[in-house]
């Protein structure tokens, strides 16, 4: 015999970024929702009813670009203009953490994202001992096993193993498999290629940095700028630029040829926001890490006006000015510099754009009938007034809900 349903009641149900539904609900069962509406009407329904209080139940918040094996380095780094240098410090400081530390703060970062109404994460996965983290977390999560194979003197893990862990996780279930080929100045042209080919075959969700900054357009084009001096003992002998910008470079490799899912995105221009909406692809903003390196002012508006779906992430705290993982606190961020964007979009960014660049369009960002039954209850000061609730700064996450199962709360892990 099937289980009862189970019934969420809330002062406001808000199951996309354009609806709401006063004294609401939501009907699930097995992980998955059976139907949002007023709790008048869904209460007939049966099942174990739970009030939530005076509170706005949301879908659960998407991160879609993050790095939680760097949780451990929270207020360990200065912001700086200097990308170059701060990269070049990440290996010693990773090296530093010892054993387990990647799972560590995979679990820590898991758990801080769901403290904010955040139940949905990109990650990208350096060291692999992160994913235990991430199961232990509770969180729901794609793993990118991230690729960094430009030729023999930068092979951090190869392409056949990201693969395999890949596939061994599998596309279903709270965590995920999916892959991460680093950026396109840190991988060949032959390991995007087959990458692309490969993750096609096994229907995997495929992410990337790109145009994070203008030295990768100075290093493609022309084989010079700020990532030279480091590159170039690194390429095989007789490497030379493919001659063309990060974005249309990868669309000449087949890589553009179905959406992806593109961190940065900082300085898309011309002829590289024509490839990417033309690909389908969901460029992901992420406001503090941008901050923390005085990045010029993000294109946002300019690839929403093309068409472009923008998602946001929190990348990792080891380029965090504020040294948190929130996506209320990004969204924060982005309406103070962005401030002819609506809530109401800012809230699709942290919702159903996240959600669709990860492949998931439908089943989480939103809470609609057959979606995952992932949630979060939010209280602020004077109840829900609109999207722009979620940008008040005394806004509280009171409970956090992955496939039906409290994972923040009074209760929650």
């Amino acid at each position: 015999m099937a289980p009862r349903p189970s019934l969420w009641r809330a002062r406001t149900v808000v199951p996309d970024p354009a609806s709401s539904i006063e004294d609401g609900a939501v009907l699930h069962r097995d992980g998955r929702v059976l139907a949002v509406g007023r709790y008048a009407d869904l209460r007939r329904e049966g099942g174990r009813a739970e009030d939530l209080g005076e509170v706005a139940l949301l879908p659960g918040l998407v991160n879609a670009h993050a790095h939680l094996d760097l949780t451990g380095a929270r207020g360990r780094f200065a912001p700086s203009s200097d990308f170059l240098a701060w990269i070049l410090l990440l290996r010693p400081f990773r090296e530093s953490e010892g054993p387990g530390a990647a799972a560590r703060a995979a679990e820590e970062g898991g758990r801080e994202l769901l403290a904010g109404g955040c139940t949905l994460v990109a990650d990208m996965v350096y060291e692999e001992g992160a994913v235990e983290g991430l199961r232990r977390s509770g969180i729901r999560a794609q793993a990118h096993h991230e690729v960094l194979e430009l030729g023999p003197a930068l092979a951090h893990r190869p392409l056949r193993r990201a693969l395999e862990l890949s596939r061994a996780e599998g596309t279903g279930g709270l965590l995920a498999g999916a892959l991460g080929l680093h950026s396109p100045w840190t991988c060949s042209a032959e390991v995007i290629r087959r990458g692309a080919a490969e993750a096609r075959a096994l229907r995997l969700p495929v992410s990337m940095h790109l145009a994070e900054t203008r030295m990768e357009s100075d290093w493609l084009l022309r084989g010079e700028g700020g990532f030279a001096p480091a590159l170039r003992n690194l390429v095989p002998p007789g490497w030379t630029p493919p001659g063309a910008g990060p974005a249309a470079w990868l669309r000449g490799l087949g890589f553009l040829d179905e959406p992806r899912l593109l961190a940065h995105g900082n300085h898309l221009e011309g002829e590289g926001i024509d490839a990417v909406r033309d690909s389908g692809s969901v460029v992901v903003h992420c406001p503090g890490s941008h901050a923390f390196f005085s990045h010029d002012r993000h294109p946002v508006a300019a690839l929403a006006a093309a068409g472009i779906p923008v998602a946001l992430g929190t990348d990792s705290l080891a380029s965090h000015p504020d040294g948190v993982l929130s996506m209320t606190g990004e969204m924060r961020r982005l309406a103070a510099r962005e401030p002819s964007l609506e809530p109401r979009e800012i809230l699709a960014m942290a919702t159903v754009n996240g959600a669709e660049g990860m492949g998931l369009a439908g089943l989480a960002g939103v809470l609609a009938p057959g979606s995952f039954a992932d949630a979060a209850a939010f209280a602020a000061p004077g109840g829900w007034k609109g999207p722009a609730t979620l940008l008040d700064p005394d806004l509280r996450c009171t409970a956090a809900f992955v496939g039906g199962v409290l994972r923040h709360g009074p209760k929650g892990n």
